[in-house]
């Protein structure tokens, strides 16, 4: 439709010039780039098929045991709370539901009006710490409360990692995403509360979620900022030490619930480190291969630290059930002015 910046109004009704334009589900954007020469692209909406997850569980082995199929497209990597029996994730439509183990049911905690994405899960899994469009917020994983506010941000915050307590959460800000905060958070007279945000971490070309290690001590993430994606390590607070712990490639990091272990992906499998801090510094073995030729996304490990708990896609063996159609079209202005004189 014609529009009138300085009265910011349109001059007429508006008129469909495409149909069948997919949309982000997270935040409702039509997913569409029009270049300054005029050329249009976009992706059609009935070229995406919806893809089926389960969760499940692998061990040093290569055995897997199934857990719980999962209803809905993950928006991220699932947390699994601190005792193990129930698991809470996000959705692509940015709602939050929590899986009960036992009962291989999901509840749903938030909607998608709301916008919250990414859980975490807070001291005693008595709460859930999550991104939104104003900050962090938090919520029981009952269900039986509403989001409320945990920390105001001008900007979306997004939840990256906690302590093995849940007492210490990392997150950034989408303005500034190379920039990592943490908080403290504490349950006083029944609501959650959170400590002024610091900066724990400035660090470009972050190529993956950053995680904490079980004391807070350590945070660990992946960078290819010298052109390859490798693994580094630094100490919470920064001093000024940085330690990269891959050569030649390395992906994804989490710590072990277990102090002095790290896990990353590299070239398809699944490595560990052993480590201890001499003196202030971070100090590794050579890696070790837990897992050869991994699928699935590594979400959390066990409470026993004996398994590792997997996020799969579900498809018969070969087939890709996802299919993706884009169009381009060329001249797209001349054809907007056609079709809705100005």
């Amino acid at each position: 439709a014609p529009f009138d910046p300085s009265k910011l109004k349109l001059l007429r009704p508006a008129v469909p010039v495409f149909e069948d334009v997919a949309i982000r589900a997270a935040t409702k954007e039509p997913l569409f780039s029009v270049s300054t020469s005029g050329t249009l692209v976009y992706k059609r909406a009935s070229s995406t098929s919806t893809e089926a997850y389960s969760l499940g569980w692998i061990d040093a082995t290569g055995k897997r045991t199934r857990l719980a199929a999962v209803p809905f497209s993950p928006g991220n990597a699932p947390a699994l709370s601190h005792e193990g029996t129930r698991v809470a994730s996000d959705t692509e439509a940015s709602e939050v539901q929590v899986l009960d183990v036992s009962r291989q049911t999901w509840n749903k905690v938030t909607y998608g009006d709301l916008f919250h994405y990414h859980p975490l899960w807070g001291p005693g899994d008595r709460s859930l710490v999550l991104g939104g469009l104003q900050g962090l917020y938090w919520v029981r994983p009952d269900g039986s409360t509403r989001p409320k506010i945990l920390i105001p941000t001008p900007d979306q915050s997004y939840t990256v990692s906690t302590t093995a307590d849940g007492k210490l959460i990392a997150f950034f800000r989408i303005l500034n995403p190379s920039q990592i905060w943490t908080t403290t958070v504490e349950e006083r007279d029944g609501e959650l509360h959170a400590s002024e945000p610091v900066v724990a971490m400035k660090q470009d070309r972050l190529s993956s979620t950053p995680t904490l290690s079980p004391d807070g001590k350590w945070i660990a993430y992946t960078s290819d900022s010298n052109g390859t994606s490798e693994v580094y390590v630094q100490a919470l607070p920064d001093h000024g030490g940085l330690w990269k712990i891959t050569e030649g490639g390395g992906d994804w990091a989490m710590f072990s619930p277990k102090p002095g272990e790290l896990l990353f992906s590299a070239h398809g499998s699944l490595m560990s480190v052993t480590y201890t801090e001499k003196a202030g510094a971070f100090v590794w073995e050579k890696p070790k291969t837990v897992i050869e030729k991994l699928t699935g996304r590594v979400a959390a490990f066990a409470p026993d630290t004996k398994r590792v708990l997997l996020l799969e896609t579900d498809r018969p063996q070969g087939q890709d059930s996802t299919s993706h159609q884009i169009v381009l079209f060329q001249n797209f202005l001349d054809y907007l002015r056609q079709r809705i004189p100005i």
